[in-house]
Order: C-alpha cells, then structure tokens, then sequence
C-alpha cells in the first residue's frame, strides 16, 4: 500500500485525486433519495461507476479520491457520523482493490477491447464490491445503526450492479485517451508492470478471501458483530495478500 502514501508527492495524482472527489459526490446525489435502512444502504448508486473506472486509470489517486468524495457526500447530506469512518474505509478500497488486483493477475491493458479483459474487469470489480459491502456493512451494525444482513448484501449488489454496468462504459471510452496523454497512474509514478505470478499463496488468498466472504453473507444473520469479526478480518487480510 506504499504506492497510497506516495501519490501525495506528485501534484497530478493530488490533481486526479480531486477530481475523483468531485465528480463521485456530485453523481451521487441527485439518487442519493433512492436509499433503504435509513440512508445507509444506497439503491441509486450510479456514481460509484466513476471511481472504479478511475482505479484502472488512475490508481491510488482514485482510491483517496472515492473515499475523501464519500465523505463530501455525507457532508453534503448532512449525514456525517461515526459512520463516515467506515464509508471512508470501504470506498477506499472499492477504487483500491481493482487497479491492485488486476495487476496482480494479468500484465493486460485494461482497455474493454475482448471478452477476456471484460471478464477479469467484472471478477476483480465483484472482489472490490464485496470487501467494500463487508466493511460497511460490519461497522453499521458494530454501531448498532443497521443489522448486517441484509444490509453488506445490497451494498454488495448495488455497487457491483452500478460498478460492471457503468463503469466498464467509462473505462472503454475513456482508457486510450488517458494512455495517450500519459495520465495513467503507471506512468505518473512511473510503475513497470511486472509479469503477474499465479504463485500458491496468491491463489490460496484469493480462495480463502472468496470463502470468508461468502461466510459474512452467511452467518451475518445470527451472529454479533464480535463473532463476525473474525470473518470480516480474514477476508480484509486475504484481499489484501492476493493484492500483493
């Protein structure tokens, strides 16, 4: 996660980073009514398209940019609590996740152009989508606002739903013309892509984060959060490994 930390050195990914922060608020609330549990499990998420495509663009610039912008909404809304820390938290890692993932399991150009790279654009997006409901979810019930089934669920699926249909749209339309004019977060950084290692520990965490995550959809229903917790922990330590 050095790569977070070392964006705030260059002025063009702090450039990047606000505009992730602008433009996924300002999408987000025209629908920001369309909201089940009081507000805190969105169904008009359509934004949230923008900073997943951002990801593959502009990496760590568009990680802060989704969480820092979640944070603008709450403001916006005047639905700023507690709460915000784990919005901040799993909008972090909805844009985090992809760009890490996907370098981690194929050395392609994210461009939308086959049926291959659309296909590992929608699995490493569906990882993003679960750990981003499972982190949100878990903190709104820890504080007692929401229980977490079935509310990490349509967080999971609305996200994931918005995430494929919107922003696979905007990562096509938009890839080329950010490669060609040297925005793409490798070349600000000047990140070598490194050939992807289908290596045991990766699979093996890329097989134990699918099965924790399914286990917090599964026994989120009768368990505390306390007894939750375990689950959550593994699932964030396994992506964060098979992103590695």
């Amino acid at each position: 996660m050095l790569d977070l930390v070392a964006m705030w050195k260059s002025p063009k990914m702090i450039a990047l980073m606000l505009l992730t922060a602008f433009l996924y608020p300002a999408s987000l609330y025209p629908l920001q009514g369309f909201t089940a549990f009081g507000g805190y499990a969105d169904f008009g998420r359509m934004g949230v398209g923008i900073p997943v495509a951002f990801s593959f663009l502009f990496g760590p610039a568009a990680a802060w940019g989704a969480a820092i912008g979640n944070v603008i909404g709450d403001i916006i809304i005047f639905h700023v609590d507690v709460s915000s820390f784990f919005g901040f938290a799993g909008n972090l890692l909805i844009s985090y996740v992809p760009y890490k993932l996907w370098r981690a399991i194929t050395a392609e150009k994210p461009d939308m152009k086959s049926i291959k790279k659309f296909s590992s654009f929608v699995s490493v997006v569906v990882a993003a989508c679960m750990i981003c409901g499972i982190t949100i979810g878990w903190g709104l019930y820890w504080l007692g606002f929401t229980p977490f089934m079935p509310t990490a669920a349509i967080i999971t699926l609305t996200n994931m739903l918005w995430a494929i249909a919107i922003g696979a749209v905007i990562l096509a339309l938009s890839y080329n013309y950010v490669r060609k004019h040297k925005l793409l977060y490798t070349d600000i950084l000047k990140i070598q892509q490194t050939e992807p290692s289908w290596s045991l520990p990766r699979t093996l965490a890329i097989l134990i984060f699918a099965v924790s995550a399914v286990a917090c959809f599964a026994v989120g229903f009768n368990v505390s959060p306390f007894a939750l917790l375990p689950f959550v922990a593994l699932a964030l330590i396994a992506i964060g490994l098979a992103c590695r």
